[in-house]
């Protein structure tokens, strides 16, 4: 039973994780291939895949430090492009909403003004009507149009990292 507002999240930071032991266990905890950084953001991903729900407690407070730890930030790169080899589809799929809502906010403009029904429903395509159900929260997969956008996106950071780690 929970006592206080929660909020969805994809992932949370492990600065103020909390987790029931037997998840931890179930999980293997964090994969310690991730050097000080992105081992958070695989758990929560790992946690969603058992099924699990990652929220955000709406009323705690949280005093941190963020990113003084030494080193904290000489392996940011090596741990995203690893938290994106293994997680892929899943980033793809969890930035679609993101993508969705920034497609939206731009197709509709304020005020709203409609040209002629007929024009409207011409313009209207199945990807359209999918992106906008999905959108609404009334569609639970995203559309194919922001899946390929997202892994388009996805595909130019692997090829950035490829670049600066072969030098």
């Amino acid at each position: 039973r929970v006592l206080w507002p929660l909020k969805s999240a994809a992932a949370v930071t492990g600065a103020c994780l909390l987790v029931r032991r037997s998840t931890w266990n179930l999980l293997g905890g964090f994969d310690e291939s991730f050097v000080n950084g992105c081992e958070d953001v695989d758990l929560c991903v790992r946690a969603r895949n058992f099924g699990f729900r990652n929220a955000v407690a709406l009323r705690s407070r949280v005093f941190h430090h963020v990113s003084v730890s030494p080193g904290r930030k000489l392996r940011d790169e090596q741990n995203s492009q690893r938290l994106v080899l293994r997680w892929r589809q899943e980033l793809a799929v969890l930035a679609s909403r993101r993508w969705t809502n920034l497609y939206w906010r731009q197709m509709l403009p304020k005020p709203f003004d409609f040209p002629e029904d007929r024009e409207v429903l011409e313009l209207v395509t199945d990807e359209t009507l999918q992106s906008f159900l999905y959108w609404a929260h009334l569609r639970r997969t995203p559309p194919e149009i922001a899946l390929s956008v997202m892994r388009i996106a996805i595909d130019e950071e692997l090829t950035r990292w490829r670049r600066i780690f072969s030098t």
